[in-house]
């Protein structure tokens, strides 16, 4: 569509407001909203650059928006399966030599969501082609090595896989998404409906921890919640982790407390205390008619005594079933425990990477699945064993 004008802001406070707006999905589109937008940029701005794209058509109107971001991923932490061994031999020698500047469509915050929005009624294809251009001049410009649009369901991939495809892209697998049954208006209603044996194991779980003197403190966001957040708060988070198996990104603590002075009621924090000290933190998001449980961290010492992190997950998870969503994600982790004890359903998502230079296209061309393993679904009905998470996302 050569008709379409891009425009690119590289400060949140910059962007044309109205006309960002326009694309957010009615009700509430908290990954795109301008104050979680401003968050990630003030939190990250000393390891990533960010921009903000907008497409309008001819009339002027809004028919794209996407945050693009630049930064270093470490490939050992990224890399699966016997690339992780080859990765981590390379890291031993010199860390610069798996360390590799990255370009996205989409933040550096593992939570499955994109950070794309494109109108229903334009030319989608003439769109994505729009934003590959910018993307791949902006990587030869900056020396990115890799350029990666994330993370999209079915819906989008519908559309953007042959437009991607038809620029040199490869599909791979991100991690599922686990979805708890949006039925039960509260954690209590979800057990009644449980059956006897599995309804048994929770209650027990859940009279010990009632038992243990440990509270919960279930808040929003403000100055005062942010306050909370200390950095032996963070820790909690860091310790979660240090145990995933895959990590893209870790976030600093200044990230959690600009989205509790930015967000409001939109985000939801879910305390554990042990007398005073903080032994575990949820961290969720409302958004519009949806409910994402996206960050948690839990003390280990503490978890051992009274499975910590499972009751930490059905506080905040009985947070959603009264919000009553449409949707009620669960993060891309731990889903054994998610599908045993929360009755999770988990749904496809997938990313869109190609290399810049030589040496990277080369080493995806070889050696793609070893860096990009696919993952399956959990089959309906799978029993799966008890599981502790190893991820930050919750």
């Amino acid at each position: 569509m050569s008709t379409e004008r891009l425009v690119v802001w590289e400060r949140v406070d910059a962007i044309d407001a109205v006309a960002w707006d326009a694309l957010l999905r009615p009700g509430g589109d908290f990954f795109m909203d301008r104050r979680f937008l401003r968050a990630v940029e003030r939190s990250m701005s000393e390891t990533t650059r960010l921009w903000y794209l907008l497409v309008r058509d001819e009339a002027g109107r809004t028919v794209a928006t996407a945050v693009m971001s630049l930064f270093k991923a470490n490939a050992a932490l990224l890399a699966e399966g016997s690339a992780a061994v080859w990765m981590a031999r390379l890291e031993r020698v010199s860390q610069s030599l798996v360390t590799l500047p990255m370009l996205f469509c989409g933040v550096p915050l593992s939570g499955g969501q994109s950070h794309l929005r494109v109108s229903a009624e334009t030319d989608r294809a003439s769109v994505v082609a729009t934003l590959e251009d910018w993307l791949w001049t902006t990587a030869r410009k900056s020396r990115a090595r890799v350029i990666v649009w994330k993370e999209f369901g079915p819906a989008e991939e519908e559309w953007l896989g042959p437009a991607l495809k038809g620029q040199g892209y490869r599909r791979a697998d991100s991690l599922p998404m686990n979805h708890a049954p949006t039925g039960p208006a509260s954690f209590d209603e979800y057990l009644a409906s449980l059956k006897s044996r599995k309804r048994s194991v929770l209650k027990r779980s859940r009279r010990a921890f009632a038992e243990s003197g440990l509270t919960v403190e279930q808040r929003t966001g403000g100055a005062e919640t942010a306050a909370l957040y200390t950095d032996e708060v963070h820790r909690l988070y860091e310790h979660v982790l240090s145990n995933a198996k895959v990590r893209l990104e870790r976030l600093p603590a200044g990230m959690f407390r600009e989205l509790a002075r930015e967000m409001g009621d939109d985000v939801l924090f879910t305390f554990v205390r042990e007398g005073e000290r903080i032994v575990g933190m949820a961290c969720s998001a409302k958004d519009g008619d949806e409910f994402h449980q996206v960050f948690v961290g839990y003390d280990p010492d503490v978890n051992e005594r009274v499975e910590l992190y499972f009751n930490l997950f059905y506080e905040a998870i009985d947070r959603g079933f009264r919000l009553r969503p449409v949707d009620l994600s669960v993060g891309q982790s731990a889903d054994d425990f998610k599908a045993q004890k929360l009755s999770c359903t988990q749904t496809p998502l997938w990313f869109y990477v190609r290399g810049v230079d030589l040496v990277t296209r080369l080493a995806l061309w070889l050696a793609f699945e070893e860096f990009c393993p696919p993952h399956a679904l959990r089959a309906t009905g799978d029993e799966p064993a008890e599981e502790t998470p190893g991820a930050g996302a919750g």
